[in-house]
């Protein structure tokens, strides 16, 4: 196996343990949304995502995922105990030399995960069509232009919702 298809394949592992866990809470309106366990797998992503190496994107193909984020949204607001949180969206903005420091903006985590896994998909389904190489490349490259952001900021407003005592 190719050094491409190994890191791929490592990676969509990960990918799939977020995958799995957004599809159970999703689809099922009984099932209970735990903050710790989506902190930890979370973090999980987290961690692979670092290990996440650039690579050229291989042969185009056509992206044949749907995926209705804005229903998925839906559903997991109503799971969540917290979605609301403010963040900076790009901390190097700050210029000491002016008055006003970088103005937060209003997130949501049930956007933040709807978010990643629309991504994660992408090119989970890139990874189970053998297009290894496509795959890696688009994990990395969303991860850096889009995911990875949402990423961070959910797993910052879970662990502030966390440290304030709320770990059931």
């Amino acid at each position: 196996m190719s050094d491409v298809a190994a890191k791929a394949r490592d990676f969509a592992s990960n990918a799939e343990l977020f995958v799995r866990w957004f599809d159970r809470i999703v689809s099922d309106e009984t099932s209970a949304l735990n903050m710790r366990s989506l902190h930890e797998i979370l973090g999980v992503l987290q961690a692979a995502a670092a290990r996440l190496t650039g690579v050229a994107p291989g042969d185009d193909s056509e992206d044949t995922f749907e995926f209705d984020g804005p229903s998925a949204a839906g559903i997991l607001r109503r799971k969540l105990p917290v979605d609301a949180y403010s963040a900076v969206f790009d901390p190097f903005e700050y210029d000491p030399r002016e008055v006003d420091p970088p103005k937060p903006v209003m997130a949501m985590i049930s956007d933040d995960l709807s978010d990643i896994y629309r991504n994660l998909m992408e090119g989970l389904v890139l990874f189970q069509r053998g297009e290894a190489q496509s795959a890696l490349w688009h994990w990395h490259f969303t991860y850096y232009a889009h995911w990875g952001r949402h990423l961070s900021h959910a797993q910052s407003a879970i662990w502030q919702y966390l440290s304030e005592g709320n770990w059931s």
